[in-house]
């Protein structure tokens, strides 16, 4: 399927340190690493308006998605993205519910979080989220991106 949109795909098992590191703010290069600063930061400079886009971090395939939705947050916070936030999709009923669908509708870029590809084929597949998931990739300036089992669902 050719698009307007781009699709960011991540390899798996990437290190993505952690904000919640005691020390963080004052050792910030030694916890910064490729993953924050090199291909976060390509997602918001690739996006239609760059640090002030809408992000969207999908967190589905997580197992534990409330505590690694936050994380990306605070790592796209850092590098100036000032619009970001989780929409936790963990269940099926929830990817036709009308917030759901008017908050992919408006963002610009979604951050698909790794896990377990079954979950988000299961949950998202053949919903209206996923119907315009693929229509917002075939005809805007959108930024479709993953990493691990995200990745993977990139190319479905």
């Amino acid at each position: 399927m050719n698009g307007r949109g781009k699709l960011i795909i991540i390899g798996g098992a990437v290190d993505k340190g952690s904000f919640t590191e005691a020390s963080f703010d004052q050792d910030v290069s030694k916890n910064m690493n490729f993953f924050e600063t090199g291909i976060l930061k390509r997602i918001i400079d690739e996006s239609k308006f760059k640090d002030k886009s809408r992000i969207e971090v999908i967190t589905t395939a997580s197992k534990i998605p409330r505590e690694v939705g936050p994380e990306y947050v605070k790592a796209f916070q850092y590098l100036n993205a000032s619009n970001v936030d989780v929409l936790h999709i963990e269940r099926r009923e929830q990817a036709s519910e009308v917030d759901v669908i008017e908050r992919l509708k408006a963002t610009d870029v979604v951050m698909f979080t790794g896990g377990d590809q079954l979950r988000l084929s299961s949950i998202l597949g053949g919903t209206m989220f996923h119907d315009i998931l693929l229509e917002k990739y075939k005809n805007d300036h959108f930024i479709y991106a993953g990493t691990s089992a995200g990745a993977n669902s990139c190319v479905k």
